[in-house]
């Protein structure tokens, strides 16, 4: 008898036929907010450890508190704010933007992390190369770092 009304709740074919495109729906909504927040979390991280390298005091403050205090909370948490608390103050947002915005920044905020150890792990010889070089700031981050860490170190040089 439990058996019975087990296949009958779990794997019952009329109500999956029934119900099959709002499945299908929802796993494309799922899909596309799962790209967007990739896609905005790690752009947001990239900037913030960008951001953070130029040694600005104030900046790097607010984006090692802005990480710190988004690291520790719950994403869930973050949801139920931006949902059901940002429309007291006038910032009413639909189900999903309360959802992407929350998780972006979630995910941004681990981002910055691992993006400004990437930036420190950098040995100062080779930023102090690129300074001699004449290279700027910005350049130096984006042509020395990071083409460091896409494997050009392992392609193979002229001479060889």
């Amino acid at each position: 008898m439990e058996l019975q009304r087990l296949v009958f709740s779990f794997f019952n074919a009329e109500v999956a036929a029934r119900y099959w495109p709002d499945i299908v729906y929802g796993m494309w909504v799922t899909t596309y907010l799962g790209a967007a927040v990739i896609a905005a979390g790690l752009a947001a991280g990239l900037g913030l450890a960008m951001l953070r390298s130029f040694h600005f005091r104030p900046a790097s403050f607010a984006i090692v508190l802005f990480a710190d205090v988004f690291r520790a909370l719950p994403p869930l948490v973050v949801i139920i704010v931006l949902f059901f608390a940002f429309p007291y103050v006038g910032l009413a947002m639909s189900a999903f933007t309360a959802t992407w915005l929350a998780l972006s920044l979630v995910l941004a905020a681990f981002a910055e992390e691992i993006f400004w150890a990437g930036i420190l792990s950098v040995p100062k010889g080779q930023t102090e190369a690129a300074r001699s070089t004449g290279c700027r700031a910005c350049r130096r981050s984006r042509t020395w770092s990071f083409r460091r860490r896409s494997g050009s170190r392992f392609r193979r040089s002229p001479t060889a």
